[in-house]
């Protein structure tokens, strides 16, 4: 059996990613799907990243990179106002989707860039022990490290962090007096959040 973690609406399509194969539903009654190609280890190569931005659909796989130049084995990605994607992997390394690399996160050794997100007039990233803000001049980082990010429809960055929900504001993340249970996931969509946790979801009214 396979598992699914990625999933990305493209070209009124959903595309679905698995350890084997990427599949596309049309929303009726067909599905079409795509095994991944070899490995350089006698299985598939692992697809661990999906984004669609302005008709292009962006794929990072363990071994390479599909929509753009970009790097291989990119585990998060996101998109600014203007499309330009910004790609993390799991060697640490923050890139530009055709612009090349930004920074790498590392101490003793590289640490993945697990998020990414693109709110408040800038990028954040997920790394390193750490919540990193990226202005387009200069870094600041804070503690702790986000697990999931997600965008409000008014702009505003919402992150589950330490086992709570919390919401940017006042230059730091203020925490949300939400009762939830080893939350992992979150989403955003037009007047609420929806958050997963330990074998259930939540739905969280924001105004």
């Amino acid at each position: 059996m396979c598992s699914s973690d990625l999933m990305a609406v493209h070209d009124r399509h959903l595309v679905v990613g698995t350890s084997q194969a990427r599949f596309t539903w049309d929303f009726g009654q067909k599905v079409t799907s795509r095994k991944h190609g070899a490995d350089d280890e006698d299985g598939y190569d692992e697809l661990a990243s999906l984004l669609s931005v302005n008709g292009t659909l962006y794929a990072g796989f363990r071994t390479h990179f599909e929509g753009g130049a970009g790097p291989a084995d990119v585990i998060a990605m996101t998109a600014d106002p203007n499309g330009v994607i910004f790609a993390g992997t799991r060697d640490g390394e923050l890139h530009v989707i055709g612009g090349g690399l930004i920074r790498t996160f590392a101490d003793h050794k590289p640490r993945p860039v697990r998020h990414l997100a693109f709110a408040e007039g800038a990028l954040w990233v997920a790394a390193l022990g750490a919540l990193h803000r990226f202005d387009g001049a200069a870094w600041s980082s804070r503690e702790p490290e986000p697990t999931g990010f997600a965008v409000d429809a008014f702009g505003r960055l919402w992150a589950l962090a330490e086992g709570r929900l919390h919401v940017w504001g006042q230059g730091r993340l203020e925490p949300v007096d939400v009762p939830l249970e080893r939350p992992w996931a979150i989403g955003a969509v037009p007047g609420a959040l929806w958050i997963g946790g330990r074998e259930r979801v939540w739905r969280v009214a924001i105004g």
